[in-house]
């Protein structure tokens, strides 16, 4: 391809990130769910606990997002600059 040593490492990085965040949040998901199933009748402290989980695991999704559209703008530049 056309582009330069430094947006192929800029790129393979942002990839790497991207790839890293989806794998931590996939990990949050399922050790909340994991949690939410092995509690039928959770006591306020068990709701507490699974609150915590599940704000974690929306945040690791807005990070991932968040990552996600950081690539796809640098995809964009890239696209125009070599268009």
């Amino acid at each position: 391809s056309k582009m330069n040593p430094s947006e192929k490492t800029k790129h393979i990085k942002l990839r790497k990130e991207l790839k890293k965040l989806g794998d931590t949040r996939d990990k949050i998901q399922a050790k909340s769910t994991d949690y939410m199933r092995k509690h039928k009748k959770p006591t306020q402290t068990q709701v507490k606990k699974q609150q915590v989980l599940n704000n974690a695991g929306f945040r690791e999704q807005l990070f991932v997002a968040m990552k996600g559209d950081e690539l796809d703008a640098f995809r964009q530049k890239l696209r125009k600059k070599y268009k």
